[in-house]
């Protein structure tokens, strides 16, 4: 069974990649509306750099990463990935 695909300008391996997959999977005819990701875990984040999640909290416990406050578990903006990835 053939299916129609809508060429879109969505980077492959995105997360708005993966949405416009499943809702062509599914048989939708527009992607859902997806909320960009503003931060992200520890796990993604070690990820993201390619270290390893033990690297992240030490680069955490020295300042050199910050997360937000006040939340039960570690989240890592992604300006904050940006920026230490910048300097």
């Amino acid at each position: 069974m053939a299916k129609d695909r809508i060429k879109s300008n969505v980077e492959p391996g995105t997360i708005e990649a993966r949405a416009e997959n499943l809702s062509s999977e599914s048989g939708l005819k527009e992607a859902p509306a997806i909320l960009p990701r503003m931060g992200y875990s520890v796990d993604e984040t070690a990820q993201m750099l390619g270290i390893n999640q033990g690297t992240v909290y030490r680069l955490l416990q020295r300042g050199l990463l910050r997360s937000a406050s006040g939340l039960r578990t570690k989240v890592i903006p992604l300006k904050e990935i940006e920026r230490f990835l910048n300097n």
